[in-house]
Order: C-alpha cells, then structure tokens, then sequence
C-alpha cells in the first residue's frame, strides 16, 4: 500500500454551473480548496485519480497531495458531493493541512472475526 496518495489538478479561474459542466465534459472533477491561512482555491481534479481514490476505505481519514501547476498541497476531503441516480462525482471540497494544524478526522475501523 502506498502512502502517498498524489491526484493532479489544475486551477481554475471560473465559476458557476456552465463553467462545471464544461469542465466535467473534459474529463475532470471541479472542486475547491479552503482553510489555512491561504484564500480559497477552485481546482479542477483528474476524474480517473479521484474516482479510484474516492472508492478506496479511509478516503474522508487520509491526507492526499494535490499537484497544482507543480505545486504541493496537502489535503483531507471534507465533502464529495455525487449525481443522485448515477452517482458520478459533481464536486469535491477539499481542506488544506500543514503540520502545525489540528483536525478532527473519523478513522474506519474494520473488524475480522
């Protein structure tokens, strides 16, 4: 298992529901970055990345690496908001962390026998 979960995305300047659709008709997840000291950021995220992330135990419990433009930013996911009926990812939130912040997380805990 490895433990540096990296997703790659790309900043984005546009808002509002026109601006999300095209950007989710090219293959990608938009979704916001907020917290820290840093003002809010809008980012579009690689659907394939997220989606294979999204699926896996511990996703809302595990820091992530977002690459923006080179760049490194780490994250917890806070809210994924999906389609009712398909439940294909409209919108993710994510939450910025560094080592001097505190955070509350819910770990999953699996039992075997």
């Amino acid at each position: 298992m490895s433990l540096s979960h990296v997703l790659e995305a790309q900043e984005r300047t546009a808002s509002g529901t026109g601006a999300a659709r095209a950007i989710r008709r090219a293959d990608l997840v938009p979704a916001i970055i907020y917290g820290g000291k840093s003002e809010p950021l809008r980012v579009a995220v690689n659907k394939k990345q997220l989606d294979a992330e999204c699926s896996t135990t511990g996703f809302f419990s595990r820091i992530l690496n977002l690459t923006i433009n080179g760049k490194n930013q780490q994250v917890l996911a806070k809210d994924v908001q999906l389609h009712p009926v398909t439940d294909v990812v409209l919108h993710v939130d994510f939450q910025r962390v560094d080592k001097d912040s505190r955070v509350r997380v819910h770990v999953p805990i699996h039992f075997i026998n």
